[in-house]
């Protein structure tokens, strides 16, 4: 699985997930509909989660048939990005990284989400994501998806 990275000053959610998936199309990973999907999909079921930390994280995704191949697009926004909430859409979380997942086959996507859950929960994890620069995060989330 590849996983890509991008720093970017962003104002909204809908405009985070353009800038994920954009990457992810610009490197031919997954179709250019991907990104309409991930968008259309936030609005029905948001994906903003809110971490024991007081951080928050969103893992926005689309269908799988729009994915050439397995990938992950990581967003680290430099002011915090208003999500609706997974488990409760009427409430918000300010989010700073999103994980933009492309998986294209179901049992790929829920090991990949299961790991990740379970990384979130780390706080060192959240911070190393927030501090490392581009080459050493994308080597680092690599690492951590791999374990285990």
């Amino acid at each position: 699985m590849k996983i890509y990275f991008t720093e970017k000053n962003v104002s909204s959610d809908l405009e985070a997930i353009e800038v994920a998936g954009s990457v992810l199309v610009q490197e031919g990973r997954v179709m250019p509909e991907f990104i309409t999907a991930c968008t259309d999909r936030e609005k029905i079921y948001p994906t903003g989660l809110g971490l024991p930390s007081g951080q928050a994280v969103a893992m926005p995704h689309g269908e799988s048939s729009f994915v050439k191949e397995d990938s992950i697009s990581i967003v680290r926004t430099q002011t915090p990005v208003v999500f609706k909430r997974m488990e409760d859409p009427d409430q918000t979380v300010k989010c700073q990284l999103i994980f933009n997942l492309a998986l294209a086959t179901g049992g790929k996507h829920i090991t990949v989400l299961r790991k990740l859950m379970g990384l979130f929960q780390d706080e060192m994890f959240i911070q190393n994501c927030m501090q490392y620069d581009n080459i050493s995060l994308i080597k680092y989330v690599c690492e951590q998806l791999e374990e285990g």
